[in-house]
């Protein structure tokens, strides 16, 4: 299967979650992950943290088989993580929108009284995606350049790489006004500042 195939599977599976009306986070069903019954993994996707990149490389794979589906599951399996600097996340968001086309969901994000106002998934807490998940069934890794690598070793997976790009692309926006993310995302700082990473 091709990138752009999976990605269209993908986006299809989305749009039928969220028209039979699964809970969703802006335009991301809850829980949206790719599951390896093989493995009994889920890797659970969070919007900015290689979760497009990572699936496709996995649904595009001719060693490992992937299915999309939502988390969490009833069986006992174990899920993939993929936790990101709140303020890195923030800039990377906000550079996809300036330099893609990539449209917003509704409108741009807004702050007000330090609170952040938008239902566009990627500006929202990542604590969101993950919420209903028992945390001892997670295992969690630290986004940087070699993630998709480091996940692949770990759990012995075959990730099809011609279809895995971590391009970091273009950066108008390079740095943010950090006591804002912390306040922001002080719930995103809390969860990172108490789990264990597999990767560091």
């Amino acid at each position: 299967m091709n990138g752009n195939l999976s990605s269209r599977m993908l986006q299809t599976f989305v749009n039928e979650q969220i028209k039979k009306g699964a809970e969703a986070i802006g335009d991301h069903p809850k829980g949206l992950s790719l599951y390896n019954e093989k493995k009994r993994l889920h890797f659970v996707m969070i919007p900015k943290n290689a979760s497009t990149s990572i699936s496709i490389a996995a649904l595009t794979s001719n060693k490992d088989s992937w299915t999309i589906s939502t988390a969490p599951s009833l069986e006992k399996v174990r899920y993939i993580v993929i936790l990101r600097d709140p303020a890195d996340r923030f800039i990377s968001a906000t550079n996809m929108f300036l330099t893609t086309g990539k449209m917003l969901v509704n409108n741009l994000p807004l702050i007000v009284n330090n609170n952040l106002h938008t239902v566009d998934c990627h500006y929202q807490p990542q604590h969101m995606f993950i919420d209903s998940i028992p945390i001892n069934d997670i295992d969690f890794f630290w986004y940087n350049k070699n993630v998709a690598e480091e996940i692949e070793q770990f759990y012995n997976l075959n990730f099809n790489h011609s279809n895995l790009d971590l391009n970091l692309g273009n950066k108008l926006v390079k740095e943010i006004d950090i006591s804002i993310i912390k306040t922001l995302y002080a719930e995103d700082y809390k969860l990172i500042n108490s789990v264990k990473f597999i990767n560091i």
